[in-house]
């Protein structure tokens, strides 16, 4: 069971996430500078879920930006609303990567939703400090879903997002285990998408039925005992974003072209 607050706000929980100085057993303790691109209003339409900023993060962020490594990496400690705004400054100029696919996928409305807040795109991590989950560590017990199950669920009962896209394996598990969709495995969910775009009968129109709807999260309880107000969110499952993943990255345009009606 994951107790969540009896009164939490999107404030609130923003901060908690940028005070964070690392959990137990989390992936990001070891260097803990989490990004949380906080949106203006307390709903946001869709929200993007990928796995972890990378481990190269404030080196290409310098680059972007045109300053030294240092620079940013000191702000983690000095001043991380700043270093919120020059992330959102280097999501608007980095057309590789992670975020250059998800602004091809997602057009010029998620990159001014990322610069100024805007409330109809909302990125978030399963993981929300910059680090490479995969890379193995020696005698350390790691536990790769213990920020999401202590910010993540928080994340989406507050925003209330009426859809969620979620990229790549780890958070596309995370977000199937709590739901109640039926198929546990959501390669499933990208197939049936693949399926009908070869089929030719994936129209723009009958999007929402293509979608898949979250559980309504009657399982989690606040921590008075007592049920929260039920929310279902539709979830829309993908390939990771990345270049290392040529295939993924080609179906994904192609369902998102016929998910939006482009052709």
């Amino acid at each position: 069971m994951i107790k969540m607050p009896v009164e939490a706000d999107a404030k609130e929980i923003f901060k908690r996430i940028s005070d964070c100085k690392g959990i137990d057993n989390c992936p990001g303790k070891s260097s803990p500078c989490p990004i949380v691109l906080a949106p203006k209003d307390e709903q946001v339409e869709i929200m993007v879920i990928t796995e972890q900023p990378g481990k190269k993060t404030w080196e290409n962020m310098a680059k972007k930006l045109g300053k030294l490594e240092p620079e940013i990496r000191e702000l983690c400690t000095s001043n991380r609303e700043e270093l919120y705004e020059r992330f959102r400054e280097y999501v608007e100029r980095e057309e590789k990567g992670v975020p250059g696919e998800l602004k091809k996928y997602l057009r010029d409305e998620f990159t001014n939703s990322i610069k100024h807040g805007g409330r109809k795109y909302y990125w978030t991590h399963l993981i929300k400090c910059p680090g490479q989950i995969r890379e193995k560590r020696e005698n350390e017990k790691v536990d790769k879903e213990v920020c999401a199950n202590t910010y993540l669920l928080e994340e989406i009962f507050v925003l209330r997002p009426k859809l969620i896209l979620s990229f790549g394996a780890r958070p596309s598990k995370w977000v199937l285990c709590h739901s109640s969709l039926k198929k546990k495995d959501w390669r499933d969910y990208v197939w049936e998408k693949i399926r009908r775009v070869v089929k030719g009968d994936f129209k723009a129109q009958e999007m929402e039925a293509r979608l898949y709807e979250m559980a309504e999260e009657t399982c989690i309880k606040a921590e008075n005992g007592k049920e929260r107000k039920k929310h279902k969110t539709k979830v829309c499952f993908f390939f990771h974003p990345s270049g290392a993943n040529p295939i993924g990255q080609y179906m994904n345009e192609k369902i998102f072209n016929a998910l939006w009606g482009r052709g």
